[in-house]
């Protein structure tokens, strides 16, 4: 996706079967400050940026709006200096954190 201002907003669709709903977090590498969203409820919040991959912990209250089927994940991403990027995706642990 081009990214040619200070803000972008992003969304995709994914789909997650009802053994994949457990033990997630949100996998991201960003520029600046970044909001994300899991159908609409935010579920993480991150400022400034990483210098690789982190794996943030998705909110209780964002966790429980993912069903299975269809979900959307709604992200934000401003940039304040320096490149510009920004990578998410949901993660799967095989045990709770």
């Amino acid at each position: 996706t081009a990214w040619a201002t200070n803000d972008i907003w992003l969304r995709r669709e994914v789909v997650l079967a009802q053994s994949e709903l457990r033990y997630l977090a949100l996998k991201t590498w960003h520029e600046s400050d970044v909001e994300i969203y899991l159908n609409g409820v935010l579920a993480v919040r991150s400022g400034g940026r990483n210098a690789d991959y982190d794996e943030l912990d998705i909110k209780p209250e964002a966790e429980a709006v993912l069903t299975a089927g269809r979900n959307v994940i709604a992200v934000h991403c401003s940039q304040t200096a320096g490149g510009q990027y920004i990578d998410v995706g949901l993660a799967r642990f095989e045990q709770g954190r």
